[in-house]
């Protein structure tokens, strides 16, 4: 029974160094980084909060909001 979850870990791990490293290729990897990082932090909220029930306030969906719009504005920036 453990063995799946370490499959998994070692899968989505391997799949996270490709895809970092492909984004790296056509940003700046300090930009890359941090969309990647905001990207799990909003990922990982929404499923907190559908999964394990965990409460959202409209004070975090304006900071979700924001690290959006902080991430679009690093795109923006970098073309």
């Amino acid at each position: 029974m453990t063995i799946l979850p370490f499959i998994g870990y070692v899968t989505f791990g391997l799949a996270n160094v490709i895809c970092f490293s492909i984004a790296s290729k056509k940003i700046p990897a300090s930009v890359a980084f941090a969309v990647w990082v905001a990207t799990a932090l909003c990922i990982s909220a929404i499923l907190d909060a559908t999964y394990f029930d965990e409460n959202l306030t409209w004070k975090h969906l304006v900071s979700f909001a924001l690290i959006i719009i902080g991430m679009i504005g690093l795109k923006i920036s970098t073309t």
